[in-house]
């Protein structure tokens, strides 16, 4: 019940969030990947075909893996793709969140911020840490 109300507060930030936030810069976003991964229970494991973030991913502790269930995604024919294989999708554009995304990390005002499709992210199963949902909710 916990996650239902944690999400519709999300859901509500979504809808007020930018659309017009810049992408953040490679290794923050990597770095909130891995965050995102291990809260969410699975420990580190990022899929992502884009050869330059899977560097960084990996620089920031990630384990780049086709099997893992949280994928990075570089533009919107890949977060079609990974989300209709039951991936929970994260890109560096808000607009990826209309294309199967769950999670869009953004910069806005200099500072990074995590955009959310509470909807994407239930079709996804992962379960997103409090930390994350309360990072997305202080966006």
């Amino acid at each position: 019940m916990r996650h239902l109300n944690a999400f519709a507060l999300a859901s509500t930030v979504f809808v007020a969030g930018s659309l017009q936030a810049a992408p953040l810069p490679p290794q923050t976003s990597a770095r909130l990947v891995l965050m995102i991964s291990k809260g969410s229970g699975e420990g580190g494991q990022v899929a992502c075909k884009h050869e330059g973030m899977a560097a960084e991913l990996a620089k920031a502790g990630c384990q780049v893996s086709a099997g893992a269930r949280i994928a990075w995604a570089a533009n919107a024919a890949e977060a079609r793709v990974l989300a209709m294989q039951g991936k929970l999708v994260v890109g560096p554009d808000a607009a990826l969140l209309n294309q199967g995304a769950g999670l869009a990390l953004v910069e806005e005002g200099g500072r990074p911020k995590l955009l959310l499709n509470p909807r994407n992210v239930q079709k996804s199963g992962v379960h997103l840490s409090d930390t994350v949902l309360k990072a997305a909710m202080g966006s």
